[in-house]
Parts: C-alpha cells; sequence; structure tokens
C-alpha cells in the first residue's frame, strides 16, 4: 500500500469520523431543495439547486427562504471548510490512520503480538485478503505496518481500551502470542468482558495454565510452540549417547534439558547467564552454568566438548543469531563430530546453518503450520 493510498485511507476515515456534521448539512440542504421546489415552481432543475447552494438568488422571499440562505454559507463554512483545513491541513499521522482502520474491521482475527510467529500469522491473513487488526506495543515491531497504513493498535493489551480500539468486541478470533503468562490470563479476561463467543487461541508456557484458561469463563485453545519443537528434538535424541549442551533460557531451553536429563538420563549442561535454577531441583544429570557462552573458548571453559555428542542452540533473540552462525561454523571447523541442532525463526537462515552440517528448528513456519493443524476449521487461517 503506497503513502499516497495510506493518505486517502486517512482522509476517508476522518470523514466517516465527522460524519454528523456532514449528515446535518445534508439534511438541510435536501430540506431547503423541497421547500424552493414547492415555492419556485416556474425555476429548472438546476436553477434551485443554485440556489440551493447559494449561488443565485430566490425568486420568492420568505422567512424560511431568508433563515436558509443565511445558514447556508454558515454551515459550509463550519462543517466544510472547518473540516477541510482541520483534517485535510493537519499532518498526515500514520499510527492514527491505523488505528482508525483497525476500529473499523468487523469478523476479524485479532493478532495481540507481534514478533515471529505473530508476523506469520499476518502474512498468511493478507497473503489470502482476511480481515485483521494487530495489537502491539513496541512500535518499532509494527513500524511497517504502520507505513502501509494497516490495522494496527500500538499499546498495551491488557488495557481494555486498546481492546476496544482493536474491534475485539465485532472479533471472530484472537490470537494471544506474546510471552508472559501474567499478560496472557489479564487480556483473556479482558476479551471476554467485551466478547463471549469469539475463539481465543493462546500461546502458553505451562499445562496448568492451559487447564485454567480451557474452562469456563475463557473456553480458550492454548498451544505450545515449544512441545511441537520438543517433537523433533525426541527424534534427533533417540538412541544417542554423549553429553548433551543447551544454550538458552527460555521454555523450549528448559524442556530439552528437562528431557535429555531427566528422561534420557544423560549428563545435560544447560549454559546461560539467566537460568532459574528453582526449575531443576538439583538434577544429578542437569548442571546449570551461569555464563553466555558465545564464542567457542568460552564454552570449552565449562564442558569437555570431545565428550559432548549433541548441542542444542537455543537463541531466540533477533541479535543472538549472528552469536549462532558464528559459534555454529566454528564446531563445523574444531568438532565436526558433534551435532548441532540451532533454532531459528526466519527460513532464509536455514541455508546458512545447513552449510555448517547443523539442522535447524522451532522455525516460525514450522509452528504456523502446526497452529493451522490446530485451530477449528472456521478460522481464517485453517488449510482447506
Amino acid at each position: 500500500m503506497s503513502r499516497i493510498k495510506s493518505i486517502l485511507i486517512d482522509l476517508k476515515l476522518k470523514i466517516k469520523h465527522n460524519k454528523w456534521p456532514f449528515i446535518i448539512c445534508i439534511i438541510f440542504w435536501i430540506i431547503g431543495f423541497a421547500y424552493y421546489i414547492a415555492f419556485e415552481t416556474d425555476q429548472n432543475i438546476w436553477h434551485l439547486i443554485a440556489i440551493t447552494f447559494g449561488i443565485r438568488s430566490p425568486n420568492f422571499v420568505s422567512d424560511f427562504s431568508g433563515f436558509y440562505q443565511l445558514m447556508w454559507p454558515i454551515l459550509i463554512e463550519v462543517i466544510v471548510i472547518g473540516f477541510i483545513f482541520g483534517a485535510l491541513i493537519e499532518k498526515f499521522n500514520p499510527v492514527l490512520t491505523s488505528k482508525l482502520v483497525a476500529e473499523n474491521q468487523r469478523n476479524h482475527s485479532v493478532i495481540i503480538g507481534y514478533h515471529h510467529f505473530g508476523r506469520r500469522i499476518v502474512d498468511y491473513l493478507q497473503k489470502h485478503n482476511k480481515p485483521y487488526t494487530v495489537i502491539e506495543e513496541n512500535e518499532e515491531n509494527v513500524d511497517f505496518l504502520i507505513s502501509e497504513g494497516e490495522p494496527v493498535i500500538v499499546g498495551d493489551p491488557t488495557d481494555i481500551t486498546n481492546l476496544e480500539f482493536a474491534g475485539v468486541q465485532h472479533a471472530k478470533e484472537i490470537f494471544l502470542v506474546v510471552n508472559d503468562v501474567r499478560e496472557i490470563i489479564v487480556v483473556c479476561e479482558k476479551v471476554r468482558e467485551l466478547n463471549n463467543k469469539c475463539t481465543i487461541y493462546t500461546r502458553i508456557l505451562g499445562e496448568s495454565y492451559s487447564d485454567y484458561l480451557a474452562r469456563e469463563p475463557f473456553n480458550a485453545l492454548s498451544f505450545s510452540t515449544s512441545t511441537w519443537a520438543l517433537e523433533s528434538v525426541r527424534e534427533w535424541t533417540r538412541g544417542e549417547r554423549g553429553k548433551v549442551v543447551v544454550l538458552g533460557r527460555d521454555s523450549l531451553a528448559q524442556r530439552i534439558t528437562e528431557y535429555l536429563g531427566r528422561e534420557q538420563h544423560r549428563e545435560t549442561f544447560l549454559i546461560d547467564p539467566d537460568i532459574d535454577e528453582s526449575f531443576y531441583d538439583d538434577d544429578p544429570t542437569i548442571t546449570l552454568i551461569s555464563d553466555k557462552a558465545t564464542i567457542l573458548n568460552a564454552l570449552e571453559e565449562h564442558v569437555d566438548l570431545n565428550t559432548v555428542s549433541q548441542i542444542f542452540i537455543c537463541w531466540k533473540e533477533e541479535d543472538e543469531f549472528s552469536d549462532t552462525i558464528k559459534l555454529t561454523s566454528h564446531f563445523h571447523q574444531k568438532y565436526p563430530s558433534i551435532k548441532v541442532y540451532t533454532r531459528i525463526f526466519d527460513e532464509e537462515l536455514g541455508p546458512i546453518m545447513k552449510k555448517f552440517g547443523a539442522t535447524v528448528f522451532s522455525t516460525s513456519q514450522y509452528a504456523f503450520k502446526k497452529l493451522q493443524e490446530h485451530v477449528y476449521q472456521d478460522s481464517a487461517i485453517k488449510e482447506i
């Protein structure tokens, strides 16, 4: 969508939001036109229209005619000219335009959280011309959507006003793909205050929360992208021996560590500066190391890599991708026998990682395909 088209949308929506003054003006003109048709019987239609617009003077003079001729230019000046100076000359505001577009959506999908996974959902909806609205707290994440005049609300999704602006009360489904459990629960509560019929799909990090949100009044359908990724991990580790290194700190890194250590009983090293030790209960098969370890030398200080058979790199921040590529290439050069599995979200990075002998997993594309299998038949993202 070009900038010109965005400006036209902005103009259209401003007119819509100022529709009542225009309606009053039109009704007043219709009344005047009907009056002059009744009393200016010797004039043709074009002459009557000219009279109602104040271009010509009426032949029949009356109190109403005088009132009409006095009020009509005032209405034009206040409503039409005022709108032109107030709305058209006003600086184009793309954030406001996106907000106005969002407010006018109906029977649409609302995506709350615009990161790797949320982008996949939006891309699909755009490609298939499905109505949607995005709510995202970080404006930088949605800069491109805003510049294109797409329906976006920039703000806190736990604020019910922002949910109303996004048209949640008129939505058919909600995709809640933020990472904070508290935020998920609060948003679900607010959504149900506005709409008790729409379907809520929410990414969740624990079965206990999933059970809670599945009950009344939420009736939310929960899913876990880390669970889907773990399906692949189970296949890759079946029959493997040797020590394992896991780099990362989120739920996926935790699940992989717990599975390898507690279920496969393999010596597993979880390395990250922000590990929550309370999750692991002093398990003898799991060693927690608080360090960033983004370079090979740092890893070699903590673990004898000659005894390691598999490494899972679960970093997820965009600024960590370069570290992932660098570390993977170093493993390929110095420890070619180690099987490296890297977590990426952009499929474009896949061929690069494979050049270094790494296996990629947990891509947003894979997770989106799993979600398509998970949703109801009437969902806008259901693959038919």
